[in-house]
């Protein structure tokens, strides 16, 4: 497990770097995935790759309200990412 932990933190790492650098103005335009925008994809990022990682960890469902919430509405978006990938990787310590 603790192989696998150090992957984890690892991605989570490059993954708030890469978040940190996405811009408000790039969130409406189109991202690499066909038929999403950055703001679709970041959302799918921050629900499946933390929050989800959290529960997963915990054996719980993921909440509706969480599955249907905009996180990139926030300005902090990338910041409250960085924490909730810090609480997933706690979970599953």
């Amino acid at each position: 497990m603790n192989e696998i932990h150090a992957h984890l933190t690892s991605s989570a790492a490059e993954a708030a770097r890469v978040t940190r650098g996405v811009t408000p103005e790039q969130l409406a335009g189109p991202s690499g995935c066909t038929d999403w925008t950055v703001r679709e994809l970041a959302n799918h990022l921050v629900l499946y790759t933390a929050h989800g990682l959290e529960h997963r960890a915990l054996r719980t469902q993921l909440p509706d309200d969480l599955v249907a919430r905009d996180f990139t509405a926030d300005a902090d978006w990338p910041e409250q990412y960085a924490a909730q990938l810090d609480r997933a990787l706690a979970a599953w310590a």
